[in-house]
């Protein structure tokens, strides 16, 4: 059975709206949400009482347009306005539809593809960005017919008009569109029951009570940081503290500094949540922290690293983190969110495997530090949740601790993928083939169970993770082969491989007949394509010769066969690229030294020359790569070290910064100009966020340059950030 917070008069909730309805009649006066727009002030909060009230009057306002059943994209900012609408929503049957607000017409495509598979009516947004977005929409015939609407003014003629809407437990809350390929992103199907069966789980894998309080960054458009940042509580009749994803990346410092202030006691993110906070802080930021108070510190959205959570458990550990608290976890969007996590209170299991085996999707157990890989579990699985590892070939369960396909079947599993019944069938509705058991999520994802915990060892399919951001590798090689005319189209692949445990991107391509062009020519082309279509850099390249790039017999690109040939040097090879890294390889090892003038005295050369060395040292490129008048984004300087950027330099020199400097002033030259002008604000390094004059009202919680992550997460996201445990788009 499930452990479960409550039950009501009349069992337990089967809707949010239930839900939410249940708690106020608890704690209405209670804080549900508390916000830092900056990442440190409190600036706004929302009782359950408040939420209930504006959910209420939003909902109204979408009955009175007879729009029960219809899909509405959501556009915000991360804050409250967000947050109200979503449940507005709830209130109203309507499907809400989460994506982020467009920054610029570069953002459109996918939104456009996004808005057409939902067949969308309406948009919701707040009034600041209401006209921004209206003048965005207003060359696309499809985005004008979207009516928009924007919630956060005063809606209080509303306020009695609210009827409860006929919805049950299998009735749709939203659509959570997964992440990658910007042509045809599918809408996962969440239903109102999905989600307080997810929640129950989390619940429970958490050891949540009243009495946890939440301390999140992430981004609130996709599953990690909605349900288990933002949703969670209200299950829970808890409170979370949260702040904008920009926030956090300009001084990752923030969400400590908050889990201190509030005693916050779970929070988490990604894996390189927890590589910024080792390498993005130091002693004397360390020194005023209290993190005791700390139960859970999730990791989940891309593989988690035991050598980062070792970093992470010794360099915060002397300030009250207790190793317990470490908690590792694994999920995906078509499973509303959780599937697995480490039982609270208990340290995490590891597992120790031969590298070489371990790609080619064979566990050989091996201790030696030279040729292992050290595996961390994803936990266990709680309440009716079934999770079986099934050969994927055949079908069949396989033995006890046999490697292969994680299935999973429980209320949590979503309806299916949006107006697409075939690839519903394939991913929703898999069964046994041996005894007919089902049906069956398949997750794609390559594991094993030993002792009752979840191992995850890789994929079946060929999504690169990198920094928690999803990439398909279609759209990649799809670019790519343009690039450059000696590409041949169609013959190229793009993987990902283990690099120093982060994973780095390869190409491999067949050049034309009779070509045998110049490597470092292609490879500069193809570094600068991707990196300003997708913010990554590109660490390697292989050309081969015509008619060797592995394909099936119906002609696809066998990109795993692709990547073992390049792992083993087996590909019949023209020639071969890596990128020339620095002689410094650790950005925790090494820091830029601060230029030998105060810093009032700073000229632009002095500063160019810093900015060199710190691009060298985050990029791990040589210095003399680097061309001052060249875009920052052709080394692959992405959203996350780009707003990490503005929040090194806001400390060296003392003055506001905005987490957008880096587009605004896209070369080091353009930039170190600016920065000597004489046109910036001196501030307090600790609160440091407001635009300078100079720039057009840009300031953090108005930051949304952060699409990728996960990218969260398309794979932000990164993260961001971007975005969220493993999707398996």
């Amino acid at each position: 059975m499930v452990k479960r917070a409550f039950e009501t008069g009349n069992g337990h909730p089967q809707t949010m709206v239930e839900l939410l309805s249940h708690q106020v009649e608890r704690i209405s006066d209670k804080f549900a949400y508390r916000f830092l727009a900056e990442g440190e002030e409190e600036t706004d909060t929302l009782t359950y009482g408040g939420l209930f009230l504006r959910a209420q009057k939003i909902g109204a306002l979408l009955q009175k347009k007879n729009l029960q059943g219809e899909r509405a994209l959501l556009l915000y900012q991360p804050g409250l306005d967000y947050i109200t609408a979503f449940f507005g929503c709830l209130f109203a049957g309507v499907i809400a539809v989460p994506a982020y607000p467009p920054r610029n017409n570069r953002n459109l495509p996918r939104l456009q593809a996004i808005i057409e598979d939902a067949q969308a009516s309406v948009a919701l947004t707040s009034e600041n960005l209401h006209e921004k977005i209206q003048s965005m929409f207003s060359g696309e015939t499809r985005l004008q017919q979207l009516s928009l609407l924007a919630t956060d003014g005063n809606l209080d003629e509303y306020t009695s008009l609210w009827r409860y809407p006929q919805i049950s437990s299998d009735y749709l809350a939203f659509l959570q569109y997964t992440s990658g390929s910007t042509g045809s992103p599918k809408g996962v199907m969440v239903s109102h029951g999905n989600l307080i069966h997810n929640l129950s789980l989390i619940y429970q894998g958490f050891a949540m009570n009243e009495d946890s309080i939440g301390i999140i960054w992430l981004p609130p458009y996709h599953d990690m940081g909605l349900i288990g940042g933002l949703l969670e509580i209200i299950y829970a009749g808890a409170c979370t503290v949260f702040m904008p994803p920009a926030a956090f990346l300009q001084r990752p410092v923030r969400m400590l500094e908050a889990v201190t202030r509030y005693k916050g006691t779970i929070s988490g993110g990604p894996n390189f949540t927890y590589e910024l906070l080792v390498d993005k802080t130091t002693e004397e930021m360390r020194s005023t922290l209290d993190l005791s108070s700390l139960q859970i510190v999730f990791n989940g959205a891309e593989p988690v690293r035991y050598e980062t959570l070792q970093r992470f458990l010794t360099t915060f550990a002397p300030y009250g983190l207790r190793r317990e608290a470490l908690y590792p976890c694994y999920g995906l969007a078509e499973g509303t969110l959780y599937v697995s996590g480490s039982e609270s209170h208990k340290e995490i299991a590891v597992a120790s495997f031969d590298k070489k085996a371990l790609e080619r999707n064979e566990m050989l157990v091996s201790e030696d530090p030279d040729t292992s890989r050290i595996l961390v579990s994803s936990g266990h699985f709680f309440g009716d949740q079934i999770v079986k590892i099934v050969n994927p070939e055949t079908r069949i369960e396989c033995p006890p601790e046999g490697f292969g396909e994680v299935w999973v079947k429980g209320a949590s599993i979503a309806k299916g993928y949006w107006n697409r019944p075939e690839e519903s069938r394939k991913t929703f509705q898999a069964t046994l083939a041996d005894s007919g058991d089902g049906p069956y999520l398949r997750t794609e994802d390559l594991a094993f169970i030993k002792d009752g915990e979840l191992f995850i060892a890789g994929r079946i399919k060929d999504l690169i993770i990198i920094r928690g951001v999803n990439y398909y590798p279609q759209d990649i090689e799809r670019v790519v082969e343009r690039c450059h005319p000696s590409l041949r189209p169609g013959c190229g692949a793009a993987f990902s491989i283990d690099v120093n445990g982060e994973e780095q991107l390869v190409v491999a391509h067949e050049v034309e007949f009779r070509e045998n062009p110049d490597i470092h020519q292609v490879a500069a082309a193809m570094q600068r394509t991707i990196a300003e279509e997708f913010e990554v850099q590109l660490y390697g390249l292989v050309l081969i010769k015509p008619g060797h790039i592995p394909k099936t017999s119906s002609g696809k690109i066998q990109r795993y066969a692709a990547k073992l040939g390049y792992l083993n040097n087996d590909l019949e090879i023209l020639s071969t690229w890596r990128i020339e890294t620095s002689p410094v390889q650790d950005a925790t090892s090494a820091s830029v030294p601060t230029p030998n003038l105060p810093v009032s005295n700073i000229t632009q050369a002095e500063l160019e020359r810093w900015l060199v060395e710190k691009i060298s040292l985050e990029l791990h490129l040589p210095s003399h790569q680097i061309d001052v008048n060249q875009p920052f984004t052709r080394y692959g300087l992405d959203s996350a070290k780009a707003v990490l950027l503005a929040g090194d330099l806001q400390q060296l020199l003392g003055v506001s910064l905005p987490a957008t400097l880096v587009y605004n002033y896209p070369t080091i030259a353009e930039l170190a100009k600016y920065l000597v002008s004489g046109d910036m604000q001196p501030s307090s390094p600790s609160t440091a966020v407001t635009a300078p004059e100079g720039i057009r009202g840009e300031t953090v919680q108005h930051d949304d340059l952060l699409t990728d992550i996960q990218k969260l997460s398309e794979e932000e996201a990164a993260l961001l950030l971007l975005q969220r445990i493993s999707e398996n788009d």
